[in-house]
């Protein structure tokens, strides 16, 4: 793949059924098997890709926020690290139209591993808090940078924190009484998990279970 260029990718799809046989049941203690076959061909779901610099990278990023400290926190995992040294540690905080409202910027030193990771807090004072009916959210854009490494990685967060104090749940300092609920049993797009949260939030429900796929498949819905 050539960087900045258009690439050509060609993907080859073949209709396999997983196993030759499967179990029929029908019923207590009668059990047959028939032989395998496939209900659809092709592509039948998302396709992901992705994308990465060869050699050291950044392969995750975890947020935490404190408002009662006043403190971004990140927990980078960083993967293929061969040379150890300094690095530079910079944290970008953009808002929703993408103007840069942020900027954090520290050092930590690396070592030749193939996992590890480093950890950075940094003061903010005046962060916009996400808050119920008030999804204030901010778009982490994490850099690191130094000898035998050059990669950034993208997070979305919100800045707020809950916790427990006797009885009562605390968000962002206030009490938060909740009213919790599941989804109902289905498959949900975005569009449809909105409209249903907003019914849940008109029945008075604020908290909803959700059982959510694998990471590479954020963004879907499956109670």
């Amino acid at each position: 793949v050539n960087i900045g260029e258009t690439n050509s990718l060609r993907l080859q799809v073949i209709a396999t059924a997983e196993d030759k046989s499967i179990a029929q049941y029908m019923g207590f203690d009668q059990v047959s098997l028939k032989t395998a076959s496939l209900g659809s061909r092709g592509i039948t779901g998302d396709v992901f890709l992705r994308s990465r610099p060869a050699g050291s990278y950044v392969s995750d990023v975890f947020v935490q926020t404190s408002t009662r400290q006043k403190r971004l926190t990140v927990d980078v995992e960083l993967r293929n690290v061969s040379k150890s040294g300094r690095v530079s540690v910079t944290a970008k905080c953009l808002d929703p139209s993408g103007r840069e409202e942020q900027v954090f910027v520290t050092t930590a030193t690396l070592s030749a591993s193939p996992v590890q990771s480093l950890k950075a807090s940094w003061d903010w004072k005046n962060p916009r808090l996400w808050d119920v009916g008030k999804p204030e959210l901010y778009t982490l854009v994490l850099s690191v940078a130094g000898d035998g490494i050059q990669d950034a990685y993208s997070q979305t967060f919100g800045f707020r924190e809950m916790w427990i104090e006797g009885r009562n749940i605390y968000l962002n300092g206030t009490e938060f009484r909740w009213r919790p609920t599941l989804f109902d049993e289905g498959w949900l797009s975005a569009d449809t998990a909105e409209s249903r949260m907003k019914t849940l939030l008109d029945m008075g429900f604020n908290i909803a279970e959700l059982w959510p796929f694998p990471e590479n498949e954020r963004g879907t819905w499956h109670s």
